[in-house]
């Protein structure tokens, strides 16, 4: 089975980001926003680490990826 790509409208990431900034926990906020702007698996998520990350290049290397892709750009 082939997967499906999916993409919020504008109205739809307005609505999901002041739901997620007004009520969510900021641990909440923080994963959501991380997996939302990079795309990353849940997993990749919580077991990320300080070590992956490259703060002068802003790359968060994953050691171990479901899609082969390893590293996502982090622009903010």
């Amino acid at each position: 089975m082939q997967a499906r790509e999916r993409r919020l409208s504008y109205d739809e990431m307005t609505k999901f980001l002041q739901v997620l900034c007004g009520e969510a926990t900021p641990l909440t906020r923080d994963f959501a926003l991380l997996a939302l702007y990079t795309g990353a698996r849940k997993r990749n998520v919580l077991e990320m680490e300080w070590d992956n990350i490259d703060f002068v290049r802003k790359i968060w290397h994953i050691p171990k990826t479901k899609n082969g892709k390893a590293k996502y750009t982090i622009n903010r």
